[in-house]
């Protein structure tokens, strides 16, 4: 066994040096989002003195949902363990990390990566796992507590600066700072154009703060590199179609979805959620999907008995219950009692705290009861971060909440709850329009008329004068009509 330097200066166990040169290319494809990095991780097990393939291959497996049972991390965890006490602490700290993951210890396994980190605050690999790992428990404090330690280790002439500030930008952006986050992004894509982690936490700042143009005008500036880093395009695509959705131009919403979402890799469960997500969206501004559901029903059907993670379990859910396969449904939440005794690890306490209760009130919106929806998504609400993703992936629910007030007509109740989301994001053209609703069925059609048009200028292009080009009667955006699935 030999020690060799990867393109990051990292010090791993091998016994020769092309496997190196392997590890290199699969780590400069995870960061860049392209090719098959898992399969070039896997391909390097013939080094039996390599474990830093078997790290990184287990870990992006157990984050689209496979456990320690799997039949394949299984086999990972069984060659690590046998190379634990062989390799260098640096290399044992991964190992452990990987193992806790794989057992549901998510923020175990987070802890044992930013440990390496505090030893080697240059290992640029145990940090973009970590950063994984809190993002897969909606811990945002712990994302950016993560790299914001290691952050003064690193030089702006040091490869792969660019990718950590695309790291920290996102952190910062997540915990709500979205003016500290802009700089950084920005400076990332300069330094590494094709840090597609950093596009998207700038898209992600001018998605929450409203900044409708901005967005639009990024993703159309970078789109000659974005599409071609298909480990997230379609991600990016589904940001590109939020805004369609919220300026009315439902049809455009709808050919991304048909062009990029619904032909994505069916293997990857996390692959499915951007499409389930966009037509649960469009569903809910009053868009007509036809059929589309069926078929991503269809598609989800093969992961709907893992309950692997909250955030892959809420989509099968949507999906499953808006495709009205009501037997599949109840088989799938039966599954949630089923797992009941597996609640010893964290995956497991969420699942049974956050995950299930979520999943019923969602199959309980579609099914048109507004009692326990309402019931159950207002009581999730401090806790649904726990199921992960991104604070903008997950205003899906206060978008279903505020739906299904509206439709009891808990009119109350919906005025405290959106006007606390309108103080929070002012511009934020979905809320504005429930406001309008929520005016025109409290009997005042002129404050609807008023939010009517406030949600049209958060979405309107700006004339050459300097002022908007819609007008206060709500321009030519398309209105939401009142429907509610």
């Amino acid at each position: 066994m030999g020690r060799f330097k990867d393109i990051f200066g990292q010090s791993l166990s091998a016994e020769r040096a092309d496997t190196i040169e392997g590890w290199n290319r699969a780590i400069l494809d995870y960061f860049t989002f392209k090719g098959d990095p898992v399969s070039e991780a896997l391909e390097l097990a013939h080094d039996r003195s390599f474990v830093m393939g078997d790290v990184f291959a287990a870990t992006m497996l157990v984050f689209d949902g496979a456990t320690a049972s799997s039949p394949q991390v299984s086999s990972i965890l069984r060659r690590l363990e046998a190379l634990h006490d062989a390799v260098s602490a640096q290399e044992q700290g991964h190992i452990r990390a990987v193992r806790a993951c794989a057992e549901g210890g998510i923020s175990l396994a987070a802890g044992c990566w930013d440990r390496v980190l505090m030893e080697h605050p240059l290992d640029i690999v145990a940090m973009k796992l970590a950063h994984e790992a809190y993002f897969l428990i909606g811990d945002a404090n712990g994302m950016l507590r993560s790299v914001s330690a290691a952050l003064p280790h690193w030089r702006p002439d040091m490869k792969a600066y660019g990718f950590v500030l695309g790291q920290h930008a996102f952190g910062l952006e997540e915990c709500h700072q979205y003016a500290a986050a802009e700089g950084p992004a920005r400076l990332a894509l300069e330094l590494e154009p094709d840090d597609c982690w950093a596009l998207h936490a700038l898209t992600h700042v001018y998605e929450m703060q409203g900044r409708h143009f901005d967005c639009l005008s990024l993703l159309d500036a970078m789109r000659s590199r974005w599409v071609n880093q298909p480990l997230l395009a379609a991600h990016i695509w589904w940001h590109l179609a939020l805004r369609y959705v919220a300026d009315g131009r439902f049809e455009q919403a709808l050919a991304v979805y048909d062009e990029q979402l619904a032909k994505v890799n069916v293997s990857s469960a996390f692959r499915l959620t951007d499409g389930t997500s966009l037509l649960w969206r469009l569903e809910l501004a009053g868009a007509s999907v036809g059929d589309r559901w069926a078929e991503l029903a269809d598609k989800w059907s093969a992961h709907a008995g893992r309950h692997a993670n909250g955030f892959l379990d809420v989509h099968i859910a949507m999906a499953l219950a808006a495709a009205g396969r009501q037997s599949e449904v109840e088989r799938f939440l039966a599954g949630f009692n089923e797992d009941a005794g597996e609640t010893t690890s964290e995956l497991g306490e969420i699942r049974r705290q956050v995950t299930a209760p979520a999943c019923r009130a969602l199959v309980a919106y579609r099914a048109g009861d507004d009692r326990t929806a309402i019931g159950t998504l207002a009581s999730l609400l401090p806790a649904l971060h726990r199921i992960g993703g991104s604070n903008a992936q997950r205003d899906l629910f206060d978008r279903t909440l505020s739906a299904s007030m509206l439709r009891a007509g808990e009119l109350a109740r919906s005025r405290g709850f959106l006007l606390r989301l309108l103080a929070e994001h002012p511009n934020a053209a979905w809320v504005l329009d429930d406001m309008a609703t929520l005016e025109a069925q409290s009997n005042d059609p002129a404050m609807a008329s008023v939010y009517r048009a406030r949600a049209s200028l958060a979405v309107a292009p700006i004339a050459e004068n300097g002022r908007s080009r819609a007008s206060l009667a709500g321009g030519a955006r398309h209105q939401r009509s009142d429907r509610r699935h």
